[in-house]
């Protein structure tokens, strides 16, 4: 099990990983924050990514704010390694930024 601090912005025009920076992961949701809709959102983005079941991923902290805590169900060098790749891919002209 590996945690890691997520700032999510809900409602942004589409869904998707933005950076990691400073120890925290960046991602846009399209879904608003109201009724839990940008948590689930959280939820795909991250199982999407990292390509794993939804089951696999809990958010331990934050449900109401935009900062959480998330507990992904994969050894931390994985996890710090998917964190690496997405510094190395990202460019500033990414649109998901």
């Amino acid at each position: 099990m590996t945690r890691i601090t997520v700032r999510v912005r809900p409602g942004a025009r589409r869904s998707g990983v933005v950076d990691y920076d400073g120890g925290v992961l960046r991602i846009n949701v399209a879904a608003p924050p109201s009724e839990n809709r940008a948590n689930e959102e959280l939820i795909n983005v991250l199982a999407g990514e990292l390509k794993i079941g939804r089951s696999r991923i809990r958010i331990l902290r934050g449900f109401t704010g935009r900062q959480k805590i998330v507990e992904i169900d994969l050894p931390p060098q994985q996890i710090d390694e998917w964190l690496a790749g997405l510094h190395a891919t990202r460019s500033p002209t990414d649109p998901n930024q």
